[in-house]
């Protein structure tokens, strides 16, 4: 498989993991071939190298090969102060014939001596390596001024995650990180209480086999920080706490879409919404049956919009405390295509069928709605309002 990397990604790359200093190859067959194919280095050529003992080091040049048996390693390195590339350079470096592994130290690839402070460009490094098989022992940088989004994007046979104990983020820091990584079952820490936007956005996406999922402990949320994060990961069966109280635009939105095997959504204590803050957030999770109360009592644009879309499994609706549907697309489509909701409760006094378009289309055809009898006038019988057939409840 070819190692494909564009200009930043690879060679915008020393302290150790596990004794390991430099970043590292590792095979885990024997008769491996690694080719060095292609080496895009313009007038720094001379300045990567690479060794099998971390000792000695040789001129790393275009078109090397070497065969490796299993548990070998080939050390690479910036041999002498930084590289800087064109932005329009690309490098396409490493093909493997067999599985392998990556580790050491990340930045060995841009600075020849540990400088963390400097600004570096990982995207899509490994990106749809499918031979790789672990990355437990490769260290990741704790200033995350530098990227890693869509560092292992692809990588579908992807078994070990690395650490990543940065708790300050940055914009679309961890973006993609493990997107279509289909064989990772645990996802590593993230103990980030310091969010930026975007910075969890599509983590896990479609990460199938994920059944393991950390604690996500921030409690100011930024835009889109998880929008995505752990869209179609069709074995989760629990989702995080979700502590944070202080939300944003699109904090959490599409955040478990598709989740097939989520049975209980998490507690959603913030009293205070946000454009989008929950649009789609569960959408189409059709094992869903456990539901928060949703206690905020504010509406703002799209704040529920298709939160709970196509949860066929789902038979009552959480208590929906909103004191008036006065938000665009407040509530449009929210329980849409809930083919088994037959219970929904809102407090409501001040319904407006404009913002709450389809939010109770193709539901079940009888069922209760509770409600105070003195706002009863203010509903519309459709699927815009109470739907037909329906009958009206006192709390």
């Amino acid at each position: 498989m070819r190692f494909g990397i564009n200009n930043p990604a690879w060679l915008q790359a020393a302290s150790a993991v596990g004794g390991e200093k430099f970043f590292y190859f590792m095979s885990r067959e024997d008769g491996n071939q690694i080719s060095f194919e292609d080496t895009y280095l313009g007038e720094k050529s001379d300045q990567m190298e690479y060794s099998f003992d971390g000792v000695e080091w040789e001129q790393l040049n275009s078109d090397d090969s070497f065969g490796l048996d299993n548990g070998d390693k080939i050390y690479i390195r910036c041999a002498s102060g930084n590289i800087v590339y064109d932005d329009e350079a690309e490098c396409n470096l490493v093909s493997f014939d067999d599985h392998f592994d990556v580790g050491g130290d990340l930045f060995t690839l841009v600075y020849s001596e540990p400088n963390y402070k400097e600004h570096a460009d990982f995207n899509s490094l490994f990106m749809g390596q499918d031979l790789l098989l672990s990355a437990k022992n490769l260290k990741v940088q704790t200033n995350l001024s530098n990227k890693l989004n869509s560092l292992f994007a692809g990588c579908s046979n992807l078994l070990e995650a690395p650490k990543l104990p940065a708790t300050t983020l940055t914009e679309y820091c961890y973006t993609n990180l493990f997107s279509g990584c289909t064989s990772l079952i645990t996802a590593p820490e993230l103990p980030a209480m310091s969010l930026a936007p975007e910075c969890y956005s599509s983590m896990f996406e479609g990460c199938t086999s994920l059944t393991n999922v950390p604690e996500l402990p921030a409690m100011s949320l930024f835009d889109r920080c998880y929008s995505r994060t752990f869209s179609g990961c069709t074995s989760l069966i629990t989702a995080p706490e979700l502590p944070a109280m202080s939300l944003a635009p699109e904090c959490y939105s599409s955040m478990f879409e598709g989740c097939t095997s989520l049975i209980t959504a998490p507690e959603l204590p913030a009293m205070l919404l946000t454009t989008d803050c929950y649009s789609f957030m569960f959408y189409g999770c059709t094992s869903l049956t456990n539901v928060p109360e949703l206690p905020a009592t504010s509406a703002q644009a799209n704040c529920y919009s298709g939160m709970f879309s196509n949860c066929t499994s789902l038979m009552a609706s959480p208590i929906i405390n909103l004191q008036a549907f006065n938000a665009t697309g407040c509530v449009t489509r929210m329980f849409f295509g809930c083919s088994s909701l037959s219970h929904v409760t809102s407090l409501t006094g001040f319904p407006n069928s404009s913002n709450s378009n389809s939010w109770l289309s193709g539901v079940s055809a009888t069922g209760e709605f509770v409600t105070y009898s003195r706002y009863i006038d203010e509903w519309t019988r459709d699927a815009n309002g109470i739907p037909t057939g329906w009958t009206i409840v006192e709390p």
